[in-house]
């Protein structure tokens, strides 16, 4: 996971460092002006913006000077508000207001709203444009209980006040958490890139940090967020420069304020500790069964993960390193992490998952392991569709007690293969002969794929014979990075069934077991 986790970081930084060096962020050679006053505030995510898009800028700082006269590089508010009215630079008599472009603009999501779209700053699609206002929503309203508490004098002398805004903040960060998660855990709406959802997340984590620091203690996607965002080179020059403002809020507010010091200044000079609790955690039995699909993806994509095992062990005590599925699974629906009191069960970053293939696509949607386009979605998912069914007539097998004593049952089941296999290496073919979707790599459907032709290969040796497209698949298969590690380690489980199946299980052994370390063959278009 942290290698992945890694990656983006960097992709991100060299995004934002392409953005300033291929001179994106033109401005037509007008000037940029931010006008605020001297404080962070609403400008700030405008602030970040521009840094982030390497956009040179001016500001102009006002306060109210009265008698004793305005300090330097600062203007006094009352006139500049009255002189702005006059002209329309502030139509509403309010800051912060943007000149760029030869545009006057004013309301601050207004102006980052126009940001996105002159500078390709605001999801790349309708969807993602959609999601980008849910998020920025959010931060919104989240900013909105932040002012409410900061600009209450009682707050300072009320502690039922601040409690009960941490009480809020416990169930609306869990809210936020969750759509990072699933928008894959880097940035909030594209994994690749920012977006001014993401600076608007950034802002008001951040203020919330200097009044709470360990606000985001119990949220640990959203704490690597803020420190991820932080450590962008262009935000991190920003935040360290004397550019930055050193308080939040205006001296009317009773918290982060040049009268009031935060409770904390953020250091996002390093990143944070990792919580003890793994990120990602899979519950299943002791055996492949379901569950194999799913880390037969997480060895795919590289992902740390911790695994709890179980057994029935009634009347017996379980072996080292296994748990009782009668307990966890009681405890399991009463809390909710097993709502349908069955595995296998994924914990991603705190989001339960439940149901192997939702948890497969929840995957696929994270880390790219779907269709390239809707027509390749389609593809992936009518051959998941048809591994599923592969699987229950072998399910309805193997887990058949006179199987193993009715020749015939298992004939039939032979019959079938005969049938069902060359339908599947006809997509195959079809497909490009490498993968039976996307040709560059690998998606769910051949995780599925793969799983349901490695079990029958054990109990039916001869089963890929007569379809050598989908033998040369499951080699081709076996030998990824990651797979091939995880095929031959110790985490694999020795036996794809439980005990009330009739084969392949503790005490059934399989009929064959494949061996993978040949090199697979080539495809036809590379002889």
């Amino acid at each position: 996971m942290f290698a992945v986790f890694k990656f983006n970081l960097v992709f991100a930084g060299l995004c934002a460092f392409a953005l300033v060096a291929s001179g994106s962020a033109s401005t037509n050679d007008h000037a940029v002006t931010l006008r605020y006053f001297n404080i962070r505030g609403l400008a700030e995510p405008i602030r970040l913006t521009l840094e982030y898009l390497g956009i040179e800028w001016n500001e102009v700082a006002y306060d109210r000077c009265g008698d004793q006269g305005c300090p330097p590089g600062v203007e006094d508010w009352d006139e500049a508000k009255q002189a702005g009215l006059e002209s329309g630079l502030f139509p509403f008599g309010q800051v912060p207001s943007l000149t760029i472009d030869g545009h006057d603009l004013v309301q601050s999501h207004a102006i980052l709203r126009f940001l996105a779209r002159r500078f390709q700053f605001g999801g790349s699609t309708p969807d993602e444009e959609l999601a980008v206002d849910i998020v920025a929503g959010g931060a919104q309203d989240l900013r909105t209980r932040y002012s409410k508490l900061v600009y209450n004098k009682a707050s300072v002398e009320d502690p039922t006040i601040i409690e009960e805004y941490k009480d809020m903040l416990g169930t609306w960060l869990p809210f936020f958490e969750r759509l990072l998660v699933q928008a894959g855990g880097v940035w909030f709406i594209n994994p690749e890139t920012v977006t001014y959802a993401d600076v608007l997340m950034f802002d008001i984590l951040d203020h919330n940090l200097r009044i709470l620091p360990d606000c985001l203690d119990d949220t640990p996607a959203l704490r690597q967020f803020v420190y991820r965002f932080a450590q962008l080179p262009p935000i991190q020059s920003y935040l360290s420069s004397e550019r930055r403002r050193s308080h939040a809020n205006g001296g009317s507010a009773a918290m982060d304020t040049p009268t009031h010091a935060p409770d904390s200044v953020p250091d996002y000079s390093a990143t944070p500790a990792e919580s003890d609790e793994p990120a990602i955690t899979l519950r299943y039995f002791n055996i492949r069964g379901l569950a194999e699909p799913i880390r037969l993806a997480l060895a795919y994509l590289g992902l740390d993960y911790h695994e709890v095992a179980y057994d029935q062990c009634v009347d017996k005590e379980c072996p080292p390193g296994v748990e009782d599925w009668s307990k966890a699974k009681e405890a399991g629906i009463h809390s909710g992490l097993f709502p349908f009191g069955q595995v296998p069960s994924l914990t991603y970053n705190r989001v339960n998952l439940v149901q192997s293939h939702a948890i497969l696509r929840f995957l696929g949607r994270m880390h790219h392991l779907g269709g390239a386009s809707d027509e390749l979605q389609v593809t992936v998912d009518i051959v998941a569709g048809g591994a599923q069914d592969l699987r229950s007539r072998y399910s309805k097998l193997v887990y058949d007690k006179d199987s193993v004593t009715d020749t015939t049952l298992l004939d039939e089941y032979k019959t079938m293969l005969a049938t069902w296999l060359p339908n599947f290496e006809r997509l195959l073919v079809k497909a490009g002969g490498k993968w039976f979707a996307n040709q560059d790599h690998i998606t769910y459907a051949d995780i599925l794929m793969f799983d349901i032709l490695d079990h029958n290969l054990r109990i039916v040796p001869t089963c890929l014979d007569k379809t050598p497209e989908l033998r040369s698949f499951v080699h081709r298969f076996a030998h990824l990075p990651g797979i091939h590690e995880y095929l031959v380690s110790d985490r694999r489980r020795t036996r794809a069934n439980g005990n009330s199946a009739a084969m392949d299980t503790p005490s059934a052994p399989p009929a064959n077991e494949p061996d993978y370390s040949a090199e697979p063959e080539p495809l036809h278009s590379e002889l």
